[in-house]
C-alpha cells in the first residue's frame, strides 16, 4: 500500500501506490538483509531475478559523483527519512542537490536528490547512521553545479530504526538565512 517501506543496510524505497517503488534502493541483492514495513499483512513476492539482481525499484539513479560517502559499517543503528527543501512552502529540491547529515564535524548521512516521475518532483531518501539514540543530528545542503555547501535550519535527534516522511508529506528542510 501506499508508504509501505523496504530498508536495507544504506538505501531504502517507498511504495507510491499505483506507480511503484521509488527511493535509494535500487536492487535487493544476495545474501544482504532487509526490513520490510506495510500497512497490512500479506505475502511478499518479487518476479524471478533479472540476470543475478533483485526487484528493481523505479527511482532514476542521481546524475552527479557523490559528494560526501559514509561508512555504515561503523555504526550499529541506523534512521531514514523522505525529505525535500522548502522554499516558500513548495518542495525545491534539484537534481545537483546532496544533503548531508552531520553529528558534530562527522558526516553520519547523505543523499542525492532523486527525481520521482509520476510526482515531478525530486526527494531525497536519506539514511543516517549512529551507534547510540540521542545524538543531535545537523543537516548540510551540497549543490554540485556551484560547488556551495549550505547549512539547513533543522535538527533532529537520532532515533534508532525511525522512519520519517513520505513522497505525499516529505519532512521538509530550509536553509539558514543570514
Amino acid at each position: 500500500l501506499n508508504g509501505d517501506i523496504l530498508r536495507g543496510q544504506t538505501a531504502f524505497a517507498q511504495y507510491l501506490a499505483g506507480f511503484g517503488w521509488f527511493g535509494s534502493m535500487q536492487y535487493m541483492e544476495a545474501p544482504h538483509g532487509y526490513q520490510l514495513k506495510i500497512s497490512n499483512p500479506g505475502t511478499l513476492m518479487y518476479p524471478p531475478q533479472p540476470q543475478g539482481k533483485g526487484p528493481k525499484a523505479e527511482s532514476a539513479a542521481p546524475k552527479f559523483p557523490l559528494y560526501w560517502q559514509v561508512d555504515a559499517s561503523r555504526y550499529e543503528h541506523s534512521m531514514t527519512l523522505v525529505g525535500m527543501i522548502s522554499a516558500g512552502g513548495t518542495n525545491a529540491p534539484q537534481q545537483s542537490h546532496e544533503i548531508g547529515a552531520f553529528v558534530g564535524n562527522e558526516l553520519r548521512g547523505s543523499a542525492q536528490a532523486i527525481y520521482i516521475e509520476p510526482l515531478d518532483a525530486y526527494f531525497f531518501f536519506l539514511t543516517t547512521f549512529a551507534n547510540v539514540s540521542g545524538e543531535l543530528v545537523q543537516f548540510k545542503l551540497y549543490d554540485a553545479t556551484t560547488g556551495k555547501i549550505a547549512d539547513l535550519t533543522e535538527r533532529m535527534f537520532f532515533v534508532p530504526d525511525l522512519h520519517q516522511g513520505a513522497l505525499e508529506t516529505p519532512v521538509p528542510f530550509s536553509l539558514k538565512s543570514s
